[in-house]
Order: structure tokens, then C-alpha cells, then sequence
């Protein structure tokens, strides 16, 4: 791996962004990080073989595509709490306290 394309190094750098905001906020099992590495280490190697062979615009798609839809998620989250009363937005607060 002595070469990684683009969407490889970006899926990387993200991924170790994630695991080291989990390790730091969340308290999981070490076998937990130790498959999350594994994963990410699987994917990098996929997406630079997509790259390899030809298909890189691919290899962005897969990358670009999760992040694409998490920040739809969130707009229309946004939107939807807009749209909200505030006895509503209080009534799921107390139940995401219980």
C-alpha cells in the first residue's frame, strides 16, 4: 500500500477523525475498536483497488454518497425541529431522559 488514490486518503483521514472522537466521548470494548480498525482498513483497500482499476469517479461516489445523505439527515432534522412547538420539542427531551 505504498500508494493510496484520493477517495482512499479522504476515507483515512475521516475515519481516523471518527475513531478518535469514539475513543475519546464513548467508552467501548476494545474489541469494538479493534473490528472498527479492521473495517476501515478493509474499505481503504477496496476503494484504492476500485481505484486501481480504473473506476475512481466509483471510489468518490462510495466515499462522498454516506456524508451526502448524513447532512440531508441533518437539514431535514433542522427543518423539523423548526416546525416544532416548544411543548412537542420538551415532550421528546423528557423522553430521551427516561
Amino acid at each position: 500500500m505504498s500508494y493510496l488514490c484520493p477517495p482512499a486518503i479522504l476515507y483515512i483521514i475521516l475515519s481516523i477523525i471518527s475513531i478518535i472522537f469514539i475513543v475519546i466521548t464513548c467508552k467501548f470494548p476494545i474489541i469494538y475498536h479493534l473490528i472498527n480498525i479492521l473495517v476501515i482498513i478493509l474499505w481503504t483497500w477496496l476503494l484504492n483497488y476500485i481505484c486501481s482499476i480504473g473506476y475512481s469517479v466509483i471510489s468518490w461516489i462510495l466515499v462522498l454518497l454516506p456524508i451526502f445523505f448524513i447532512i440531508l439527515c441533518i437539514i431535514f432534522g433542522l427543518i423539523a425541529l423548526k416546525e416544532m412547538t416548544p411543548e412537542q420539542l420538551n415532550e421528546i427531551l423528557v423522553d430521551l431522559n427516561k
